[in-house]
């Protein structure tokens, strides 16, 4: 349909503090004809709850 999107995210590849992030951007796929895409503005991890 339309040109592929790039989008960009964090990534934290093991447990740890900010030296464990990195940044990463990749395409994002169309959506099926079954699927719909949903904007995503923000979100968060509260790392108080994982164990």
């Amino acid at each position: 349909m339309s040109e592929s999107e790039e989008a960009v995210a964090v990534v934290a590849a093991a447990y740890g503090g900010p030296e464990v992030l990195s940044v990463i951007s990749f395409a994002v796929p169309e959506p099926e004809w079954s699927q719909v895409r949903i904007p995503i503005r923000a979100a968060g991890v509260n790392p108080s709850v994982m164990k």
